[in-house]
């Protein structure tokens, strides 16, 4: 999901320059415009189970 968010949105994907000081990841930051995207992927992954065991 990652590399095609990078690959399709490269204009939303945030800098690490921009939130180092607060955040300790490397990757996987983009700009809030791509949450119904984003949501959107995770719907279609989504298994139908709403019992996470």
């Amino acid at each position: 999901m990652h590399a095609a968010l990078r690959r399709d949105h490269r204009d939303s994907v945030i800098p690490p320059d921009q939130y180092r000081t607060w955040l300790r990841v490397k990757s996987e930051i983009y700009a809030t415009g791509l949450e119904p995207t984003i949501l959107e992927l995770l719907d279609e992954l989504d298994t139908g189970s709403s019992d996470p065991d």
